[in-house]
This record gives structure tokens, sequence and C-alpha cells, in this order.
């Protein structure tokens, strides 16, 4: 099945704390803005996947066409929200983006059930790898 193998090929996705704490906090706003884009295409390629669309992330337009033409997405995934992710910088975009993402994985396994062991790895493995800020970190003995 072609949705499947679009799927497949964009459940890369970069762990929670990443973007905020080892790029925007570091200074690098360009590696932000960088993994923000790349999560945000692989999440409409899965989600038109999911209505057996296909949408180029290689060249990412008419977002509001295609979006408006998926009947099986997150209700959270406009435009708008999209936008506003890309211009605000931070843990609250951050925060909208996993919920994003926790929202498609859950869409991802009510259609396809023969994924959601995958899934269900890809959710256990980055709750593990979670970056946090430095100063929660525990101290190296």
């Amino acid at each position: 099945d072609l949705a499947v193998e679009v799927i497949r090929r964009n459940m890369g996705f970069f762990v929670g704390g990443y973007l905020v704490h080892q790029c925007l906090e570091r200074g690098d706003v360009l590696a932000y803005q960088d993994g923000m884009c790349t999560m945000l295409k692989r999440l409409v390629s899965i989600t038109a996947a999911l209505n057996r669309r296909y949408y180029s992330a290689a060249e990412p337009r008419w977002l509001d066409y295609e979006i408006g033409l998926m009947k099986v997405k997150p209700e959270n995934l406009t435009c708008e929200g999209i936008r506003w992710m890309l211009d605000n910088p931070g843990e609250k975009s951050e925060a909208m983006l996993y919920g994003l993402l926790d929202k498609v994985l859950t869409l991802i396994g009510e259609q396809f059930p023969e994924l959601e062991d995958k899934i269900a790895g890809r959710r256990k493995r980055m709750a593990e790898l979670a970056v946090e800020p430095c100063e929660s970190r525990p101290a190296i003995p």
C-alpha cells in the first residue's frame, strides 16, 4: 500500500526537547527552524497519506488547499497553527508540534493496526531519549 510506504518513509522525528534545548537555547536558530519545518512537512505528508493523497514535501506549496482536502486529520493541523509555530520559536511551539505528532500517530494506529507496534516503539523510544534542559540534567559523577 502506497499510504503505508509514505508513512514509513516519514516516521523520523526529533525527540522532544531537542529543538528547544539543543538548538534554540544554544543560539542555533537555523537548526531549530529547519528541524521544525522538517517535522511539520513529515506530519503533513503522513496526514495526506492517511487521506490517500500525496503531498510533496520537497515543494511544500498550496498547504491551505491541501489541508482543506484532508478529511482525516488532527483538528490542530491548520495553516494558522503551522504559521504560529514557525513565527514563535520556543517551548510552546515545540509542545504544539509534539501534540500534533501524538495525534497523527494515533490516527496512523487507527487506520493501520499493523503499524501499532512500530508506533508504540517509536513513542517509547522518543520518551526515553527526550532532551532535558541543562539545569535539569543529573550531575555526572
